[in-house]
């Protein structure tokens, strides 16, 4: 495998995963032996558990919504306002 054929698999700029894959292939230490970012990755994904824990219900909504999903409680609302009118 050369340079190019790696350059060339993370060539997706729009994609997330691929993004992060590359960095944690990065300071991983897969492709290399310095670790130079000072733990930036591992406090960057610390920080983003921290913050879906502490918002979880609209973490999930977000997420629900992004999958094109109907979140429960847009479900539940809709339910009862469809009741209310059944009259």
């Amino acid at each position: 495998m050369t340079c190019l054929n790696t350059v060339q698999r993370w060539l997706n700029g729009q994609s997330l995963t691929a993004q992060v894959g590359r960095e944690v292939d990065r300071v991983g230490g897969k492709w290399s032996r310095t670790h130079d970012d000072g733990g930036l990755l591992e406090n960057e994904l610390r920080a983003i558990q921290l913050l879906v824990e502490a918002h979880r219900d609209e973490f999930d909504a977000t997420v629900a919504s992004l999958n094109g999903a109907t979140s429960l409680d847009e479900a539940r609302q809709a339910r009862r306002g469809k009741q209310r009118y059944r009259g």
